[in-house]
């Protein structure tokens, strides 16, 4: 006699607020000369780091999250309205980041030395949760108590019994974030007046249970 089964999809959908600011900073640097563009970084880099130094962050929380060094061309028209590719130089592009609390004092002064920093990185805010583990755990436990309840509701209007859980597939979560391109402050002590939106989490998981 072949085996009753059933198998339920369930969902779950959590909003929290945001935890944690991340500043995400992009420095270019193009020259010429390969050994010019890399002593150009450097110097950008050491002064993209005072300027951090001063509202409080070490060397070791500014972190580098790529860093890329290519050769640039540009499509240009000759004297015969002919289109030929000219090199440029070398461009060194280095992305950083810092995390912090979040506290909108502390994000004002961060903004405000970028702003003013003679580096110019471009930069922009993402709202974050800090323990993504824990809630991509509470994603899931919705998700199966989400599965439970709808396997429940169907057999009891079946008028069977749910059985021994023989698997569970999936466990699928997505955490979101908030972000935002901010453009220079002018009040360095000034906070700011943000409401950040919440942080938004989807999971799905796919269980099997014996049907008696």
């Amino acid at each position: 006699m072949e085996e009753r089964t059933i198998t339920v999809t369930g969902q779950s959908k959590l909003s929290i607020p945001p935890d944690s600011i991340a500043i995400n900073m992009i420095l270019t640097t193009l020259k010429e000369e390969y050994n010019e563009a890399i002593e150009a970084a450097g110097e950008e880099l050491n002064e993209l780091r005072k300027c951090l130094n001063s509202v409080g962050f070490t060397k070791e929380e500014i972190k580098t999250t790529d860093f890329q060094v290519n050769t640039r061309y540009e499509n240009v028209k000759d004297n015969s309205e002919n289109f030929k590719r000219v090199f440029k130089g070398y461009e060194v592009i280095n992305r950083l980041r810092v995390e912090f609390p979040e506290d909108p004092i502390k994000l004002a002064k961060v903004l405000n030395s970028l702003s003013g920093c003679s580096a110019k990185p471009e930069f922009s805010i993402s709202y974050e949760i800090k323990d993504k583990k824990e809630f991509e755990e509470r994603l899931i436990q919705a998700a199966i108590i989400d599965a439970t309840s709808k396997a429940e509701k169907m057999v009891a209007a079946a008028r069977v019994k749910l059985g021994k859980l023989i698997k569970i597939d999936g466990g699928n979560s997505f955490i979101g974030s908030a972000n935002n391109r901010l453009m220079a402050l002018k009040e360095s002590d000034a906070s700011l007046d943000l409401e950040p939106a919440n942080i938004t989490g989807e999971a799905s998981v796919t269980m099997m249970w014996r049907i008696e």
